[in-house]
């Protein structure tokens, strides 16, 4: 309770003032917890720590939109973000990777938090095996500021991560204060609870940070490098922080790093307070090699509008993200799926302009480039001949109506050639599964299967059927949401 009043607290304090880049406040615990841990002796610290040893750390990625599924952060920024948090967290031995697919969740109130239950709210809803998983969330805006100064926070006791959009993606250092946050660091500032921290550091264990080795710093407000201000401590000396810390309220542009006791004291926090958070196996960081893009041809005039967007496999690779759009820098980017195959069929419009890119990524590998674009120009047809993939011995085929969906249900009219059990998968755009079930068919015998299709919001999405015994897609079929 404690800790969700002063978060509230905090949310005033800066939709008052309009100037704090986080919303974190950590918990009374821990704070004892760091302040125990200068008390112990000085030669335990790399002994207790071990970090030596590289923490493989699980991330379930949360992507929140709004309720009619717009404004989703791209896959492309999420690949980015997770690179690149890598790299600021290599020398604290600390390594990320995705603990599974993507998570997307198309709610408003989450998307624009302006008030603090929502977060909450968000986080007791989706949050993933907390004691084993890093639940980190992408949204719009906190608490109303849609200037983006709130630009993140960690919530202790209910421990997640949210961090605003616009602070993903390469050069950003919002996640990796989170991160810090999360990992038991304060602000370089210091806690509401802690003495100021004199420029000579002589009370530096028990003031401040409580790490002697980052500066004392007076600034729990916004500023930019190099310091020129001329606030003075308590024995008259003028301040002089370091604006390269990360949990400093310095400029992007200024942080680069966390000090040696910081990282000692995430990996001490790490090893004590989450034990069971980091995973000493090894996960495979080998960079994938990029895809080659097969079909359509680059340039390709006139094509059929139902577009086969085709890709070579890549080895090691899990998902392959797969972007559409209007332009050649993929600003307005129209189609962005996450797939495990290396085809997907879409519809787009008639006459019209795209460029497509696809990247490979697996769990502890996100730092691939993708392929250059390739142009396309569709004409008028839409492209009713696209072969089925992976099809068995005879025929098997499907027809949908109504499609436009106008209910909850989809009728399945079915034909096939073989007597067969098939696994019917349905999925958003986004590569999301949504629900499956098991149907038999007969052979040469024509059936009319009613397939639910429940809580789905109005859009584009697909069925893929499988043959059960041979595990192969024998049939996609697209069907549209009206409702």
């Amino acid at each position: 309770m404690k800790t969700i009043l002063s978060f509230l607290f905090l949310l005033f304090f800066i939709n008052t003032y309009a100037q704090y880049q986080c919303g974190t406040v950590l918990s009374d615990t821990m704070i004892e917890e760091l302040r125990a841990y200068q008390l112990l002796p000085k030669a335990n610290f790399k002994k207790l720590n071990s970090n030596s040893i590289v923490k493989n750390i699980p991330v379930q990625i949360h992507v929140v939109g709004k309720d009619d599924g717009s404004g989703y952060l791209s896959t492309k920024k999420v690949l980015e973000t997770l690179c690149d948090i890598n790299t600021r967290f290599q020398s604290a031995n600390m390594s990320f990777y995705l603990y599974d697919a993507i998570n997307y969740i198309p709610q408003s109130s989450f998307y624009d938090q302006d008030e603090f239950q929502y977060a909450i709210d968000m986080m007791q809803r989706n949050n993933v095996d907390i004691d084993n998983v890093v639940n980190l969330y992408f949204i719009n805006s906190i608490a109303g500021a849609t200037s983006g100064i709130i630009a993140g926070y960690f919530l202790p006791g209910i421990d997640g991560i949210a961090v605003v959009k616009n602070e993903a993606g390469t050069g950003k250092t919002v996640l990796a204060h989170e991160f810090g946050h999360y990992f038991g660091l304060p602000h370089t500032f210091g806690t509401s609870s802690a003495p100021k921290e004199l420029v000579d550091g002589s009370n530096c264990t028990i003031a401040g940070d409580y790490f002697c080795d980052t500066p004392a710093d007076p600034n729990d407000f916004p500023w930019n490098c190099p310091y020129s201000d001329t606030i003075k401590d308590a024995n008259g000396d003028t301040y002089n922080p370091d604006p390269g810390f990360y949990m400093s309220y310095a400029s992007d542009f200024c942080k680069y790093k966390f000090s040696q006791e910081q990282m000692d004291y995430m990996n001490y926090y790490l090893n004590n307070s989450r034990p069971d958070l980091a995973n000493l196996d090894s996960i495979d960081k080998t960079l994938l090699a990029q895809t080659t893009l097969v079909l359509p041809n680059d340039n390709a005039f006139g094509i059929d509008y139902i577009v086969d967007f085709q890709w070579l496999a890549v080895a090691g690779a899990e998902y392959y993200n797969l972007l559409v759009a209007r332009d050649f820098g993929f600003q307005n980017i129209l189609l962005d799926v996450n797939w495990n195959g290396t085809n997907f069929v879409a519809e787009l419009e008639a006459d019209s302009l795209y460029f497509w890119k696809v990247v490979p990524y697996a769990e502890g590998n996100t730092c691939t480039n993708y392929t250059v674009a390739n142009k396309l120009e569709t004409g008028s047809n839409a492209g009713n001949n696209i072969p089925s993939l992976n099809e068995f011995a005879g025929t098997f085929d499907v027809k949908t109506f109504p499609n436009p969906v106008t209910e909850n249900f989809v009728y399945l009219d079915i034909a096939s050639s073989v007597d067969t059990d098939i696994d019917i998968y349905y999925y958003n755009l986004l590569g999301k599964q949504l629900g499956t079930e098991t149907i038999s068919v007969l052979q040469n015998e024509k059936s009319q299967h009613k397939m639910m299709i429940e809580n789905l919001i109005k859009g584009i999405y697909w069925l893929k059927f499988v043959n059960t015994s041979t595990e192969e897609v024998v049939l996609r079929k697209m069907i549209i949401m009206n409702q």
